[in-house]
């Protein structure tokens, strides 16, 4: 998969449930009003964090009915510091809000796509 040099930004959100306990990357895709955002995709890539220069970019994940996604394509080695790419259904990036990164340990995000 072909990593794009137009960066994504994130908007972190916490899950409701604080003592839930993840086992992959959830996303939550949402339009700036509120309703969900289905069709899109989310793609994780690795940084260097010394050099800010992207790495491996792995299989993208696309958005449910509902604009869900459970990040674990094949391949994919585990919780880490990914970018973020958030893709329209061309494979084209998608501008979003907020931090633009994975924390180390797997959660929640949520997504707000610009209009």
């Amino acid at each position: 998969i072909m990593c794009f040099a137009t960066f994504a930004f994130a908007s972190c959100g916490k899950d409701k449930n604080e003592n839930k306990t993840y086992t992959a990357y959830e996303f939550t895709l949402v339009y700036e009003d509120g309703n969900p955002a289905k069709g899109y995709f989310v793609q994780l890539c690795t940084i260097d964090e010394s050099t800010g220069e992207l790495g491996m970019c792995y299989n993208p994940a696309e958005a449910d009915a509902k604009g869900k996604v459970i990040y674990t394509p094949a391949g994919f080695p585990g919780a880490g510091v990914y970018e973020i790419h958030l893709l329209n259904a061309s494979y084209q990036a998608v501008e979003f809000e907020g931090e633009k990164t994975t924390a180390a340990t797997y959660g929640a995000y949520t997504l707000t796509i610009k209009k």
